[in-house]
């Protein structure tokens, strides 16, 4: 069985959609990312570092159910979509998807990714990796 949840940071009363197989497994992992400072979404962790909180500052809620993975897929993009401007997702996609076009910082990133210098030794490494490989 697929879920589509939302998880509500009753301090903001701004929320995340996402989707999982276990809920239980998938409330403490975004709780745990959040509490060491290590969330993939930019925009709910730094409204935890802002305001603090307690699991007890955390509604998660199931908003849908399914056996059929495109339904869940389909059905996580359209409440995101529907509601972007008021969550915390980066990702406009069901399952994450781009997390990089959407951040805040998109254009900061972009330039380091493109200052960045291979050592010569890395480049030695991959040249003998991928070598006879199409």
């Amino acid at each position: 069985m697929y879920y589509i949840y939302k998880l509500t940071f009753l301090k903001t009363n701004k929320f995340y959609i996402g989707q999982t197989c276990d809920l239980d497994e998938r409330k403490k992992r975004h709780l745990n990312e959040l509490r060491t400072n290590k969330h993939h979404s930019i925009y709910f962790q730094r409204a935890y570092n802002k305001y603090g909180g307690t699991d007890s500052d955390f509604l998660f809620e199931v908003l849908f159910e399914s056996e059929n993975k495109k339904e869940i897929d389909k059905e996580e993009e359209r409440l995101i979509l529907e509601t972007y401007s008021v969550n915390y997702n980066v990702s406009k996609k069901a399952s994450g998807g781009d997390l990089i076009s959407y951040h805040p910082e998109y254009e900061k990133i972009v330039q380091k990714h493109k200052e960045y210098k291979f050592s010569e030794e890395r480049k030695r490494e991959y040249s003998e990796k991928f070598k006879g490989k199409n």
